[in-house]
């Protein structure tokens, strides 16, 4: 499967474990465009906790993970996720990427968008998981 991103909701017993993997692939573009757009970057909305425990070589208390996340109120990843969407949906796209990435993508970020139109203030973050 290789690294992806999961949208988790913080205190949810039910989470998410769609694959957004091009989110993650595409960080570096999708951060430049978001910052051409005037909004916050993807990527300060990615929580590494859960994938440094799974890489740390030293054996971490398992409490490791939820004494490190960092989360986030959904209304500024929001914005700029919808920001990233329409700016995809331009001819030709703001940056290159093969067309089936691009549809992947803009399905990815939409999937996320709608998730968290839904959180009602709870705190989240797109997990980084191996």
């Amino acid at each position: 499967m290789g690294d992806t991103l999961w949208v988790l909701f913080k205190g949810r017993a039910r989470q998410d474990d769609s694959d957004h993997k091009q989110m993650l692939n595409y960080s570096e573009e999708l951060d430049a465009l978001a910052e051409q757009l005037g909004q916050s970057l993807l990527t300060s909305f990615y929580d590494w906790t859960d994938y440094q425990f799974n890489l740390a070589e030293e054996d971490l208390d398992e409490n490791w993970v939820s004494e490190n996340e960092d989360w986030h109120m959904p209304a500024l990843a929001a914005a700029t996720l919808q920001a990233l969407v329409a700016a995809l949906g331009s001819r030709p796209p703001p940056f290159a990427i093969a067309s089936a990435d691009l549809h992947d993508l803009v399905a990815e970020l939409t999937d996320c968008l709608q998730k968290l139109r839904t959180a009602a203030g709870e705190h989240f973050h797109f997990c980084v998981v191996m």
